[in-house]
């Protein structure tokens, strides 16, 4: 059998086929020839035995590109082409030949760095291509730079609390610090607060609000800054440290008054070695100082005319004068103060036989009564007393006598 190959036009082929049969046996020893047969293909049709120019198998290349940073950290894809694969900034990963589709390639974004910015061509041609979604076909070259921007990175600040003692575990104190970066900061004792990132900049304050009973002992920066102005450059990192120490538990002395009889509107004045500038009690009052280092104190009132000190004690049995105040105590110092009344005499002549009958007036304009105390029928003098207590107001009262049909005033200053 002889098999022969023409040339094939562009759409439609001639095949001639050639068949030779040779017939043994025959009785007249003829040969039998099969005719040639011509048939049409389709367009799209390929025949059977003809050669055709084979076309590239589509590829995928992604590049990876990082602004701002040069420290070789890779970052990692997922991927349908092969699966997962990393790149570090300036290395390509090539899909090699792959079946025309669609495939899909994502970006693991760091923290620290922007979300990526996707610039693809294919067969060199810029395209928006979803990297969700990479369709290929055959012939395709898709080149994807996927570029990430990493910010320069600020300066932190660090705030840590220490104390002396040291607070135990479970049972730390709070100090408060005003910033002039976060506002409002709280650390508890052998603990810290790191700052997010800063700007390099300088002025920033960090300032411990007062914790009573903590005294501020120490504050130092780890680069020689002071707490208030704290200059800080790209990337630095700045630790204030400030040292509390406890100081001893401290006690309150009240001081009172009150006054026999009750109510009565007069001021005392007392002193102690406390307070330098003194203080003034009236009948139901009292003072607090309150954050007395323990130890002994002295207060002493300050003697008023016509008021007698009845008495004077603390609390805790001390005297006023030296009132002993131990840690966490309040010690409550009572001065009791009576009147002291002042008698006042006065002599008038009178008719012999008048009945007199007398008032005095206080500066307020209240009576008291008037004691007749002798009367000279020889020489008519007549002798009163009368009594000023002295919760009394001040100033001028009056004496009023009536003898007979004769009134008599006189007027007398009550000091």
């Amino acid at each position: 059998m002889l098999n022969s190959r023409l040339p094939v036009p562009a759409l439609t082929l001639i095949v001639l086929l050639a068949a030779l049969a040779f017939s043994c046996g025959d009785d007249d020893g003829d040969t039998t020839v099969t005719p040639a047969t011509e048939r049409t293909l389709e367009a799209d049709e390929t025949p059977t035995g003809v050669a055709t120019e084979p076309r590239d198998r589509p590829r995928i290349i992604i590049t990876k590109i990082l602004e701002g940073d040069d420290s070789g950290q890779e970052y990692t894809f997922a991927s349908d082409i092969p699966g997962e694969f990393s790149l570090s900034t300036g290395e390509s990963y090539d899909s090699g030949e792959l079946e025309p589709g669609v495939y899909f390639v994502q970006e693991e974004v760091p923290a620290g760095s922007s979300d990526p910015d996707v610039r693809c061509t294919r067969n060199s041609e810029a395209q928006d291509i979803d990297l969700a979604r990479i369709q290929v076909e055959e012939g395709d070259l898709v080149e994807c730079v996927v570029t990430n921007r990493k910010p320069v990175e600020g300066g932190r600040i660090v705030i840590r609390k220490e104390t002396i003692p040291a607070e135990p575990a479970g049972n730390s104190q709070e100090f408060q610090f005003d910033t002039s970066y976060a506002g409002l900061v709280t650390v508890s004792s052998a603990q810290e607060e790191t700052s997010a990132p800063l700007p390099a900049s300088s002025g920033y304050s960090v300032k411990e609000r007062v914790q009573p009973g903590w005294k501020l002992v120490s504050v130092t920066c780890s680069d020689g800054s002071p707490s208030d102005d704290i200059s800080l450059t790209a990337g630095e990192t700045i630790t204030c440290t400030f040292v509390n120490e406890a100081e001893p538990e401290r006690g309150s002395i009240v001081v009172r008054k009150e006054t026999v009889p009750p109510g009565a509107p007069q001021e005392f004045s007392f002193t102690s070695d406390w307070l330098a500038a003194g203080f003034t009690l009236s009948d139901g009052t009292q003072q607090i100082f309150e954050e007395l280092a323990t130890g002994v104190y002295s207060v002493t009132e300050v003697p008023v005319a016509r008021w007698e000190l009845a008495n004077a004690s603390c609390d805790n049995g001390s005297p006023p004068d030296t009132v002993k105040v131990d840690p966490g105590e309040v010690v409550v110092c009572t001065f009791v103060n009576q009147t002291s009344p002042v008698s006042m005499k006065a002599q008038i002549k009178v008719g012999d036989g008048d009945t007199c009958v007398a008032v005095f007036r206080l500066p307020g304009g209240s009576a008291q009564p008037v004691r007749d105390l002798s009367h000279d029928p020889a020489t008519g003098w007549l002798t009163l007393e009368w009594v000023v207590n002295a919760g009394e107001p001040k100033g001028k009262g009056s004496l009023e006598l009536t003898c007979g049909s004769k009134p008599i005033t006189m007027t007398v200053t009550v000091t």
